[in-house]
């Protein structure tokens, strides 16, 4: 299973299940998950339009199962 971290501040925030611009969640568990980075990947395209003008860094990172 796959994660989303989003790099932004020091603290890190994870891509999150639902509506946001990015949808974010401080906690890992809480996060959405995604069976591979491929997955994930389009994911992140998938969201990065809803934030045009805020530079954001993505990570896609490997999770175990919550």
């Amino acid at each position: 299973m796959y994660a989303i971290e989003i790099k932004s501040g020091s603290e890190p925030m994870w891509v999150a299940p639902w509506e946001g611009d990015p949808p974010r969640t401080l906690k890992i568990e809480n996060a959405k998950t995604f069976k591979s980075e491929k997955e994930a990947l389009n994911h992140i395209e998938k969201i990065k339009p809803t934030h045009p003008f805020r530079n954001v860094d993505y990570k896609i990172v490997k999770v175990s199962n919550f």
